[in-house]
């Protein structure tokens, strides 16, 4: 036997046994198909077959084609012969298999081709999609697949909501945007691992790594366009995208562009109560900017040899913005935002028996211009520019090393060297003053994947993994990493895992070095006096930031109590110990004035006139965190048996043999009982409910202060303190071209401690409930079946309606008044938002 299939429809399509003097054709879903070659042939019953299908056939005789023809029947398993127009379908397809596949075995083999698409790791596979649940999400691209599964791929270790690692089988890719852009219905499957899994790449594990699979043939191009306003007026945005995405084997072609707009919204849009004598001016002072934005992006892989492929990526992105900041004098000021954005990157890699290789050179150039401006004079009196050069050369190897008891001893070696480079100038009190900083950055890792029992063991499979980095940066302190894991699988249902990671992280090149900017008019509550001021904010870089270090401690554990049931119960601790953390700066409040004595400026009356909100180095974090849930994901409708879930989904015989050129592939009757068990497999419903527990939050600003407890009152933002627990549920259903998903997020209450200036009053933030609300329909599918239309053919509507019943966060002091600054729609300016999109396949 091969290995198991991954066919059109099929969830592991695979003969169990050698049937000898038999033909094996799978036809159908949830049950199988009998055949036999005339009186030599014997009737037989596979495990599974779907509607799309491959058999690679071996007969006992060199019979001619035309005799094999002639003498071929299909049964289904009651051993009663399929309706004729079936016969007749599955006898055409059966004219494609030439004579020289056939053996004198008189063996019936169902196999697939092996690709080498995963990870080359040991690492543990948290959770597989497949494309048909894919599908059931509504999403076109990775990028939209991504924000829709949310916690379902993120994890507690993940900081500031990052992005998950993505990789395209297997592999890196010197730009990881190119991969978002890749659309849904080229993925044959989505791979989901722990942040462990980032340092077998040389990054820190602080995010969970996804490995997206796709599809050996792909041809597609699509055209979207989406259009977005606000139930109460005001911030509405459109976007227009062009993708095309190829492959043919290990070929792979991609370009695309999209543009995107958004109109200003200002605080008279949204009725915000202005200070005593500034009404006037809410027209003038804007929530949101006007935003425009283009982006160009371009890739190109293919085979050099065997072993060996080479890629290259290029992308433009470039944005401009626009916001008004109020008034200076008679003059509206605004503050105006430009960047450009170009990276380029190639990569080589080579498989070479168990050993795998990848070089990857990229180079990228940002530049950036901050200005304030008077409206409507199109230059700017005082402004920031920067200029930022990254250029990278990285080698991975990694492989087996020797083979152990238990399995293979696999490990990996990172090399990398860089220079990255920032120049800028500010112009400011007509002087200008120019800057320059740069980095050269060596560093080398390791990792080592351990095999301790193998899976048969009496005690179930256990590994372990180890790993260390060294990096030594030209500007501030050389940086380490130590990272080690051990996970136990006792049964092919219980998995525990246990991680700890030491690690160094540098400030950014931007931390330091970027340029310094007032910007006048940022609107602020000044905790000291309990009055809402406009004062000037400083912005920039801070030359003086430390590295941080972090030492956190990760247990989990994943339950999946039923074979047949894609249901999953785990549950993560994490402890999290951060020295010198680096952080923007505070909240105003009596602590932050007393920690940071010298970053708050005022006047002769003690009113305060200026921030430096420049980043800085707390001095310590301790977070705990439990973070738990629930998945179930299955088929709608009732299947056999013997039915398995579907994997691929083709919409013709046409698309699955473009899809598997070397497949037998044959289709099911419309309005049959086979096709109505296809259509129950095909179709998807889900619902997924994770719970976030902050036992434990707590930062101390400076040396010798006292913690903040960011769970009783302190906090450092304007959302204030720590709400301890967060729900978020996720539940849809697809069938038939139609689906839909709600996404409800629930954040417990929390407070801000007042201070004895401000009559001691605490503010309260009530808890939040938002409800998100997305319907789709596939129109070819779900209207058009015999594919009559051309608009309807591969086209997908899609309605969002974000914040169903418009909640805002509700903040108020003790004695019922919300401060000017809290205002709901300073929180949340956008509210209940409606998008309509519409995207079409060529």
């Amino acid at each position: 036997m091969g290995e198991r299939s991954h066919l059109p429809g099929w969830n592991g399509l695979a003969a169990r046994q050698k049937i000898r003097g038999a033909l094996q054709i799978a036809a159908a879903f949830a049950t199988s198909f009998s055949c036999c070659i005339g009186s030599a042939l014997a009737q037989a019953s596979p495990a599974a077959a779907p509607p799309l299908s491959q058999v690679e056939e071996e007969s006992e005789s060199a019979q001619s084609q035309e005799t094999q023809e002639q003498e071929v029947q299909f049964s289904g398993p009651d051993g009663k012969p399929l309706p004729p127009e079936v016969q007749a379908v599955l006898r055409e397809q059966f004219k494609r298999i030439p004579p020289e596949q056939l053996s004198d075995a008189g063996d019936i083999v169902v196999r697939s081709k092996k690709t080498s698409k995963s990870i080359g790791f040991d690492a543990v596979l948290e959770r597989a999609f497949t494309p048909i649940e894919i599908g059931a999400y509504g999403a076109s691209t990775v990028e939209e697949l991504i924000a829709a599964l949310g916690a379902q791929i993120t994890g507690p270790r993940s900081q500031g909501d990052a992005p998950p690692l993505l990789l395209l089988n297997g592999r890196r890719l010197p730009n990881p945007r190119d991969i978002a852009a890749i659309p849904a219905e080229a993925i044959e499957k989505l791979e989901v691992f722990p942040e462990d899994a980032a340092t077998y790449f040389g990054l820190p594990a602080d995010r969970k790594v996804l490995n997206i699979i796709t599809l050996d043939e792909f041809t597609g191009v699509f055209a979207a366009g989406t259009g977005a306003l606000t139930t109460e007026g005001g911030g509405a945005t459109a976007q227009g995208a062009v993708d095309l995405f190829k492959i043919n084997g290990d070929t792979r072609v991609g370009f695309g562009g999209s543009y995107f707009v958004s109109r200003e919204l200002t605080e008279a849009q949204r009725s915000i109560v202005q200070p005593s004598g500034s009404e006037a001016l809410a027209r003038f002072r804007a929530l949101l900017p006007e935003i425009e934005r283009f982006s160009v992006n371009g890739s190109f892989a293919r085979p050099i040899g065997k072993e060996i492929s080479a890629s290259v990526t290029g992308r433009f992105r470039g944005e401009r913005s626009r916001g008004q900041i109020g008034a200076s004098g008679a003059s509206i000021l605004e503050n105006v935002r430009d960047s450009n954005e170009w990276e380029l990157g190639a990569n080589l890699a080579g498989e070479f028996g168990d050993l795998r290789l990848l070089l990857d050179i990229t180079y990228a150039k940002r530049s950036n211009f901050s200005g304030i401006s008077v409206a409507g004079s199109g230059s700017s009196f005082d402004f920031t520019d920067a200029d930022n050069r990254d250029f990278l050369v990285r080698l991975d190897a990694a492989g087996t090393l020797i083979s152990l008891p238990a399995g293979p001893l696999k490990g990996s070696v990172i090399l990398e060297g860089g220079v990255s480079e920032l120049d800028s100038s500010t112009f400011q009190d007509n002087l200008q003053i120019g800057a320059r900083r740069i980095r050269d950055n060596t560093g080398v890792s390791a990792n080592l994947s351990i095999p301790i029992l193998s899976p048969v063991s009496p005690a179930g499979r256990l590994s372990a993994s180890y790993g260390l980095s060294f990096a030594s940066l030209s500007d501030v302190d050389d940086t380490r990493r130590l990272n080690a894991r051990v996970d136990w699988a006792p049964s092919r249902a219980l998995r525990f895992s246990f991680a700890f990671v030491d690690e160094q992280r540098p400030p950014s090149l931007e931390q330091l070095g970027q340029p310094t900017l007032r910007t006048p008019n940022v609107r602020t509550l000044d905790f000291v006096t309990g009055e809402t001021v406009d004062l000037t904010f400083v912005t920039g870089g801070n030359p003086d930031l430390l590295n941080e270090s972090e030492q956190n401690f990760q247990a989990q554990f994943t339950l999946k109590p039923f074979k047949r049931l894609n249901f999953s119960l785990n549950a993560t601790f994490l402890a999290s110990r951060v020295n010198d953390p680096l952080a923007p700066f505070p909240l105003l409040t009596t602590a932050t004035t007393n920690a940071f004595e010298g970053r708050f400026t005022r006047d002769a009356n003690a009113q305060l006139t200026e921030i430096d909100v420049r980043p800085i180095n707390f001095s310590k974090s301790v977070r705990n965190q439990i973070f738990w849930g629930l998945s179930l994901s299955r088929s709608l409708g009732p299947l056999s048996d013997d039915g398995e879930e579907a994997e691929q989904n083709f919409k013709s015989v046409e698309e699955a043999a473009a899809a598997n050129p070397d497949d037998f592939v044959f289709a099911v009757p419309a309005n049959s009982a086979l096709a109505r068990q296809a259509q129950n497999i095909s179709s998807r419903i889900f619902a997924n409910v994770y719970h976030t527990w902050f036992t434990r939050d707590e930062i101390t600003l400076a040396p010798n202060t006292s913690p903040l407890n960011l769970r009783r009152g302190d906090a450092v933002d304007l959302f204030g303190g720590r709400r301890q627990h967060r729900i978020e549920f996720v539940a849809g259903a697809y069938k038939s071209g139609l689906g839909g998903r709600v996404d409800l997020r629930w954040d417990s209450p929390t407070s801000l401690t007042g201070s004895a200036i401000t009559g001691g009053e605490s503010l309260r933030f009530n808890s939040l409930a938002t409800l998100n609300v997305n319907v789709f329909a596939n129109l070819q599918e779900a209207f058009d079946k015999e594919n009559k239309s051309f608009l309807l053919k591969k086209s997908r509507l899609t309605l969002d309606v974000n914040n169903v019943f418009n909640q805002r966060p509700v903040v108020r002091t003790d004695g019922g008044l919300t401060p000017i600054r809290f205002q709901q729609a300073y929180l949340d300016p956008l509210g209940r938002t409606i998008s309509l999109s519409f995207r079409k396949g060529f």
